[in-house]
């Protein structure tokens, strides 16, 4: 019996004779491989003629690649790995793409690398910058009707991640109370009519030195129908649900914008958040007023996000459905599991804080823009 040194110092072919005489008794009768059919050549083939010859059910054997395949894969592995040299990513590039192809579909992938802007390193680099962005540590945002409901809401959550808020609402309202709850003292309270620009620019200049953020959710309803029993719909009070629901809250987008884009970043300077309703698809009786104003922010939602592209701005609107705020909260416990009932899934009213978490995924998920989300539990209001 041969040592295992010297058979490591043994050629392939002389290995493979020294096991036939010691397994067959001579090589006389070459092993054949029972995949190719052709001699056996290795020791892996060897063993499958091995187990063939003992009436043993051999495991498939894949047989070695011929040496013109071997010298072929090594042509492409060298061309790949110089592509990859040349685009300055031949590091984590070209191991990721070992792993999941073979060398003959690595090459698509090292070219796009390369006719791409930058190598994969600055791509890489700036990923990198991106995720750290995520952080909403230091940003400053201003909040319009933020004393309640869905304002209060996002409030408090853009608190808990670091953000510096202004709670822009009526001085008649809980302002002073809610931003007192937020933590670290990052709240501050701004008397503000929405539709006054003073007051606007007020609460914007109180963010500080930078505006991040600004999440409009001030706004009212009436139900009035179109016709009743008591005449007309008042024409007074269409017009306050739109100078309240649509000039209002064009009156913060256009203020917030100027000074978001004095911020620096090449990518992205500020994100605006209007609230809709999905009274702006469904409108229900009595809710003409209120689903035309609801309707007019969810159409000046995609214009506005390209008026502001160029600022590096973005601009994005939510639907909410039926929702726990205060235009709720008069109502019995019984009408408003009623209510929720009616709601597919989940077979509830909302939580103003669902509202604020997706507040805060479009706020941290840059390339969200120009886009109307509805947050309504696949609700379809009835008339």
């Amino acid at each position: 019996m041969l040592s295992a040194l010297e058979k490591r110092s043994l050629p392939i072919d002389e290995r493979v004779r020294k096991r036939a005489e010691t397994e067959f008794g001579s090589t006389t009768q070459p092993a054949i491989c029972y995949v190719c059919n052709r001699d056996a050549n290795s020791l892996d083939e060897l063993r499958h003629s091995l187990e063939v010859k003992r009436n043993i059910e051999p495991k498939k054997l894949v047989c070695e690649p011929k040496p013109k395949q071997q010298q072929q894969q090594q042509r492409e592995r060298r061309q790949t790995r110089n592509h990859c040299m040349r685009a300055r990513s031949h590091a984590r590039p070209l191991a990721d793409a070992e792993t999941r192809t073979s060398s003959r579909s690595t090459a698509p992938i090292v070219s796009s690398l390369k006719r791409g802007s930058g190598s994969w390193e600055r791509k890489e680099k700036k990923g990198r910058q991106n995720r750290k962005m995520a952080s909403l540590q230091g940003l400053a945002a201003v909040v319009t009707g933020a004393a309640s409901g869905l304002g209060r809401a996002t409030a408090l959550r853009l608190a808990a991640n670091g953000v510096r808020v202004v709670l822009a609402d009526l001085p008649s309202s809980n302002g002073e109370q809610t931003a007192k709850e937020l933590p670290d003292g990052l709240g501050t309270f701004v008397p503000t009519d929405v539709t006054d620009e003073e007051q606007v620019r007020a609460a914007i200049e109180a963010s500080g030195d930078r505006l991040d953020i600004a999440v409009n959710c001030a706004g009212l309803a009436h139900a009035i129908k179109t016709l009743s029993k008591r005449g007309p719909h008042p024409l007074d009070k269409f017009k306050q649900t739109l100078d309240v629901n649509v000039a209002g809250t064009f009156n913060v987008c256009r203020l917030a914008a100027e000074k978001m884009a004095k911020n620096e970043g090449e990518e992205n300077r500020g994100v605006i958040i209007n609230t809709a309703s999905i009274a702006a698809y469904e409108g229900q009786v009595g809710q003409v007023a209120y689903a035309a104003s609801k309707a007019a922010i969810v159409g000046m939602t995609l214009p506005m996000a390209r008026d502001l592209a160029s600022s590096r701005v973005r601009v994005n609107t939510i639907a909410p459905g039926l929702f726990d705020t205060a235009l709720l909260a008069g109502l019995p416990e019984k009408v408003k599991a009623e209510l929720g009932a009616t709601v597919p899934n989940p077979s509830r009213l909302g939580d103003p804080d669902e509202y604020a978490q997706l507040a805060l995924a479009i706020v941290q998920n840059k390339m969200i823009n120009g886009a109307t989300y509805r947050l309504d539990g696949a609700l379809r209001m009835q008339p």
